[in-house]
């Protein structure tokens, strides 16, 4: 199909008959509600609504909140449909983020807005704030912003943050930390709503530091790590889901990186200041501090780098296969990406075999050292390193090891030897995914016919193994044949996968997407599997039950259409079966006042 793509910002090309005049601002008004139609025109304002596509009608288009959503308002008859991949828009609501794609779509045509349920003043309210401000005398405007900064304690910060950003002696800093320790302490988690209010203040105190870094860079280096460590310490304490506090770590590593390379610090007191903050740090603080701040540490502040990376990596025990180090938590961890790259500025092979052969408590080592090999054309010790994996963790059944010696064993021509590498994986674990991975090999080699039946059959044992002895749950369909369903409708043979859901069962969500891609031509048959999943969904109570139950009746509805039943009828009887279930009721009385979803 044809999509006409186009930015938020630069839609006045549409043609007015784009879409019916069946979009207004009113009717978003209506129904989202005053509360949730501001906030969507906030998202608007805000820039969060990326570029919008048209297709037949239907605007479509991802919008920036906690994640990215998308949004498709739909304007066939009779009004506007509407659907959204937020956690609202899966309640059946009418969210923000369908407001905001309603909203930008409408400003950019020019139309007039529905802004706010209540009368707009007649000039915006900034210019008035900023008229009557500049009409005031200097201590009247001193007195507004004492009684302000008395009662916002973000203002105040602010304002102190500027204060002590003024100077460059020893006053002035001593000042500048602990305001960025005011700034940081937080006595009460920050949620969502006030995250963004907070991030300003970290805003403000980055910016401090930047104002008093440019009359005594040097000091500023340290309140710039103060700074990172009050900060990593505040964000466990926020609701940062926008990542705004993210955002100040990162300004304020970029700040600590400009000024070091400013007034060149000591490199070897800044090796030891960034090894140790790097093995503290939980957010990633100088990750990788070897490579970003090479240049300015040299060779004298590698050296002291490597030192002090050694000296605690000798102190961690050596582990073979199975073995764990129950006392280094995340420190382990941290310490072998260290030595890893620091290895790999060598350019040296063996000590990158070296510190990767610390630790073969697990199969994914042996895969590393393998694959190292590899990449310097020993394709022999590379094999020989995978065996000795494979023989470490015979029952493990790893599969990056067994693709890697696969893959070897193709590239010497060696295809039977290849396929009982992949065949066991497959063989433990009948799924879509190996299934796929056993087909990627065999089709190397030719040969996937005979491997596909053999796969085929072994799923179907599986399914019957599986279910043997099994007592079957009150109100539960069986589900034996979903791997098979899954596996039909990956090599897109719907008919055959349609026969093992008939003949064994499958999940319902498979059953929901085998009615999917049945309905224009069997919709008997998907109407049937619509039906049912209302039944059992609502043989649960609570909201979510009810807010599936009824996401699922505009398929119902359309599939009635194409099998020539009446939809009407059956609402009815489903009202009547559960008319003491008063949210239920509630939200279908929703569901038949908005438009008819395509």
């Amino acid at each position: 199909m044809h999509f006409i793509a186009f930015s938020a910002l630069a839609t006045a090309l549409m043609s007015s008959e784009t879409l019916p005049v069946l979009l207004t601002s009113d009717l978003l008004l209506r129904l989202a509600g005053e509360v949730t139609y501001l906030r969507g025109l906030a998202y608007a304002n805000e820039g969060r609504v990326g570029e919008i596509a048209i297709q037949d009608g239907v605007l479509v288009a991802h919008v920036r909140g906690t994640e990215t959503y998308t949004v498709r308002l739909d304007t066939e008859k009779p009004g506007l449909s509407y659907d959204c991949t937020c956690p609202v828009g899966d309640e059946v609501r009418f969210c923000k983020h369908c407001v905001a794609v309603g909203l930008v779509w409408l400003m950019a045509r020019g139309e007039s807005l529905a802004l706010t349920p209540r009368p707009l003043p007649a000039e915006p309210p900034m210019d008035r704030v900023r008229a009557f401000l500049e009409q005031q005398d200097a201590e009247t405007l001193r007195t507004l912003l004492l009684a302000e900064a008395e009662a916002n304690e973000n203002l105040r910060e602010r304002l102190l943050l500027r204060d002590a950003a003024g100077g460059a002696d020893a006053a002035s800093l001593k000042r500048l930390r602990a305001a960025i320790d005011r700034a940081t302490t937080i006595p009460d988690f920050i949620d969502y709503d006030e995250a963004a209010s907070y991030a300003g203040v970290l805003d403000e105190m980055v910016d401090a530091i930047a104002s008093f870094a440019e009359t005594n860079p040097a000091a500023a280096i340290e309140l710039a790590e103060h700074a990172l460590w009050q900060v990593e310490e505040a964000i466990q304490s926020v609701d940062d889901s926008d990542g705004m506090v993210g955002d100040v770590l990162r300004g304020l590593q970029e700040i600590h990186l400009n000024l070091c390379t400013h007034v060149r610090p000591d490199p070897a007191a800044l090796a030891q200041r960034l090894f140790e903050g790097e093995m503290r740090s939980e957010f990633d603080t100088f990750y990788g501090a070897a490579e970003s701040y090479g240049e300015l540490l040299g060779e004298a502040g590698l050296t002291e780098y490597r030192r002090l990376a050694s000296a605690a990596w000798d102190r961690l025990p050596a582990l073979g296969p199975g073995e764990r180090d129950e006392n280094a938590g995340t420190r382990r961890w941290t310490l072998t990406k260290i030595m890893e790259r620091l290895a790999k500025l060598t350019g040296s092979l063996e000590e990158q075999v070296a510190v990767h052969s610390r630790d073969l408590s697990g199969p994914q080592a042996f895969l590393k050292i393998a694959e190292l090999y590899r990449e310097a054309g020993n394709h022999e010790t590379a094999m020989d390193w995978a065996r000795c994996g494979l023989d470490a963790f015979p029952s493990h059944l790893d599969q990056g090891l067994r693709r890697f010696m696969a893959d070897e064993h193709h590239r010497r021509g060696e295809h039977e030897r290849a396929m009982e590498l992949v065949w066991p994986v497959f063989e433990r674990h009948p799924h879509l995914a190996e299934y796929q991975l056993l087909k990627e090999h065999a089709d190397r080699s030719g040969a996937w016919t005979p491997w596909r039946e053999r796969a085929l059959a072994r799923m179907r044992e599986h399914a019957t193994q599986r279910t043997a002895g099994m007592i079957p749950l009150p109100g539960r369909a069986p589900d034996e044949r979903s791997e098979l369903v899954r596996v039909f409708l990956w090599e897109r043979d719907t008919e055959a996968a349609w026969r093992e859901a008939q003949e064994g069962g499958c999940s319902a969500e498979l059953w929901l997407q085998l009615a999917r891609v049945r309905e224009e031509e069997h919709p008997d048959d998907a109407l049937a599997v619509y039906v049912r999943a209302v039944d059992r969904v609502l043989v649960q109570t609570g909201d979510r039950a009810y807010a599936e139950a009824v996401k699922l009746l505009p398929r119902v509805r359309e599939t009635m259409g194409r099998a020539g039943q009446d939809f009407s009828a059956y609402l009815a009887s489903l009202r009547d079966a559960h008319k003491r279930r008063r949210k239920l009721m509630e939200m279908i009385d929703r569901f038949e006042q908005r438009p008819v979803r395509r």
